[in-house]
């Protein structure tokens, strides 16, 4: 198995930060820990971390070849993990805050841009990203070590029907704020609105037609007049700034 894809519902998280965190969650189920070198376990493993049930296993680089691969950077250390328990759009409506954010990705497939998302996410207190089902990437290994611990903290709440979980988060009173740079705000401007579902399109298309027909607004970042096009990610960091503002 390679680069965290599932197997038996269980994947692998590699790389100190991703490891550390993951041992630092009391909702993660660790079920085996592998490294090259044990002096690499006081930093992935701190002595603030629960107590695990883990098995721990000094391996040779055979294994890590075998199970990784060559383009991997995993850092001499990872984590066979159980699944986080799931977050089911509505428990995230029904626990919603007065005052709060959500991301909504609509068919963003770079698995190390969903992990930059969840780090911008972390950071200016998006409290989960909703995502499909399907087009969305299962590398749940490589989304974790981009994600450097913050996806540990930030649920993903994956849907089968991305404008029908839309309205479900509208009638929650969310309001759905697409990204797209045929805005007529900035979101800069777009003040007011206490629970926002920011709406982001895939790294190629951006936001699907029918997507877009489900936003409440159609915003835009200020950006050069010279230069316009931003990575996902990038967009996403912006847009979360602001709406944590």
């Amino acid at each position: 198995m390679v680069n965290g894809k599932k197997q038996s519902n269980c994947y692998w998280l590699y790389g100190i930060h991703a490891v550390k965190a993951a041992a630092l969650n009391p909702k993660r189920v660790i079920q085996r820990i592998v490294t090259l070198d044990d002096k690499l376990l006081p930093q992935a493993l701190p002595a603030t971390s629960r107590t695990l049930k883990a098995r721990v296993e000094v391996v040779d680089k055979g294994f890590f070849q075998k199970t990784f691969g060559q383009n991997i950077v995993h850092q001499n250390i990872a984590a066979w993990v159980e699944p986080l328990p799931a977050l089911h759009l509505e428990d995230l409506c029904m626990k919603a805050t007065p005052k709060q954010t959500v991301a909504v990705l609509d068919q963003v497939t770079d698995p190390h841009n969903i992990g930059a998302i969840l780090r911008s996410a972390a950071a200016f207190n998006i409290s989960a990203l909703v995502l499909t089902h399907n087009h969305s990437p299962q590398q749940f290994g490589t989304i974790a070590k981009a994600a450097s611990g913050a996806f540990e903290l930030i649920p993903l709440v994956f849907v089968t029907n991305l404008a029908r979980s839309m309205e479900t988060l509208k009638k929650s009173g969310f309001w759905c704020i697409g990204m797209d740079g045929t805005g007529k705000q900035f979101i800069t401007d777009i003040k007011g609105y206490d629970k926002k579902a920011i709406v982001l399109g895939s790294e190629g298309q951006g936001m699907r037609r029918l997507t877009a027909s489900h936003c409440d607004i159609i915003a835009k970042i200020p950006t050069s007049e010279n230069f316009s096009t931003l990575n996902v990610s990038t967009a996403a960091a912006i847009t979360f700034y602001e709406a944590n503002k």
